[in-house]
């Protein structure tokens, strides 16, 4: 079982997980985050924000997992890859379950958004309620190629210096996979270049994410009986992301508010960052402090 105390991974059958304050799930729902594309939980700036986390909000119990091949998770069996992202996620929902999590906060940053979602539309089936989703920055929206979808993302992570030029960037460009770091070559971010070709060789997950199912999935679950359960969907992005636009999460937002005659519409907020692009709430301070006060209160954007 998982140590209260734990602020690192610990393996968990072929899953590597990380946990803190335990003792408090049973008091408040379970925080649960998923991270990007790249970021191993446990490890750099991914570790940096989970920490964070636990810090700020030492009475919520949170959980963390890494994707099949990411971190120190196994890999994908073959079987999972022919299943596809479902599958993934319905065996992250099964150690939930196992560890005794019955309601939870899901929160997700890039691909972690989209995992969040995921998890949102299937978590009933294993007798887990979901209270609150908060999408950092969710993707997925537009039929894409993984290569068309990759040089977004590498655009994208071509910004963070200017955003975040913060005490712990080194650590964030190695996760992040930046290749130049005002102007300098880094080593660190070479070796971060090649994460997501040693995570994921075949770009399973990222082709997951190019298929556009996201805007499927949000209206899914809108049209599904357990939307009745989840008191608030905050979407959170920076204004100038080419991965995930602002304007598409608009439409997605508008066409929710839409949904049964609008019964679920003032339980969908949006946090948006002007001037950002993609991994606005990259920093670990910031992202923390942006998540409590989102947990703890309606949080809505001075642009809405």
């Amino acid at each position: 079982m998982p140590d209260d105390s734990q602020e690192k991974g610990q393996k968990l059958n072929v899953f590597n997980v990380f946990t803190a304050n335990w003792d408090q799930k049973d008091s408040n729902p379970t925080l649960v985050f998923w991270g990007n594309y790249t970021n191993a939980h446990g490890v750099g700036e991914s570790n940096e924000r989970l920490v964070q986390l636990a810090h700020q909000m030492p009475e919520y119990a949170l959980f963390a997992i890494d994707h099949p091949g990411f971190g120190d998770s196994d890999k994908m069996t073959c079987e999972q890859v022919k299943k596809g992202f479902l599958e993934v996620v319905d065996s992250e929902l099964r150690v939930m379950k196992e560890l005794g999590i019955k309601e939870v906060i899901l929160d997700g940053q890039s691909m972690g958004a989209f995992t969040a979602l995921a998890v949102a539309l299937k978590a009933s089936e294993y007798e887990i309620k979901v209270k609150k989703l908060i999408l950092e920055e969710l993707p997925g929206f537009e039929k894409l190629s993984t290569l068309e979808l990759g040089k977004r993302v590498l655009d994208e992570n071509s910004k963070l210096d200017i955003y975040h030029g913060l005490p712990e960037s080194p650590r964030m460009i190695k996760a992040a996979g930046l290749l130049l770091s005002n102007g300098q070559c880094n080593r660190d971010a070479l070796v971060g270049l090649t994460v997501p070709f040693r995570v994921d060789p075949f770009f399973r997950y990222a082709r997951a994410m190019a298929k556009g199912d996201a805007g499927d999935w949000a209206r899914e679950l809108f049209k599904s009986p357990q939307i009745a359960e989840i008191e608030e969907i905050v979407f959170m992005n920076g204004n100038d992301s080419t991965v995930s636009p602002d304007n598409q999460i608009q439409a997605l937002v508008d066409s929710l508010r839409e949904v049964k005659n609008g019964a679920y519409k003032d339980r969908i907020n949006r946090v948006i960052f002007p001037g950002f692009g993609h991994l606005a709430t990259v920093n670990a301070p910031v992202h923390a402090a942006n998540i409590k006060l989102t947990v703890t209160s309606h949080l809505k954007s001075p642009a809405e």
